[in-house]
């Protein structure tokens, strides 16, 4: 399976200050691209040093999986 996600930075008042796209292939599910989308994005967001961000998605599960302090053992546990 071939994914695409796209990632947008807005400040405070709305304003985008970056984007970038992310191709990725061999990924097994949806899923599993909605993780690999969450951390592309968190890696865009250390790499421009950012220290507060708000991450939003469109995946409520992917979300709480993220936001849990339990180790995920899914099969996108690896990817959390």
């Amino acid at each position: 399976m071939f994914s695409y996600a796209g990632m947008g930075i807005r400040d405070n008042l709305g304003r985008v200050f970056g984007s970038q796209p992310v191709p990725t292939s061999h990924v097994p599910t949806n899923f599993a691209a909605e993780a690999l989308a969450c951390f592309h994005t968190v890696c865009l967001v250390l790499d421009i040093g950012l220290q507060e961000v708000t991450i939003e998605g469109d995946s409520l599960s992917m979300i709480q999986k993220v936001c849990s302090p339990l180790q995920d053992v899914s099969n996108i546990g690896a990817y959390i």
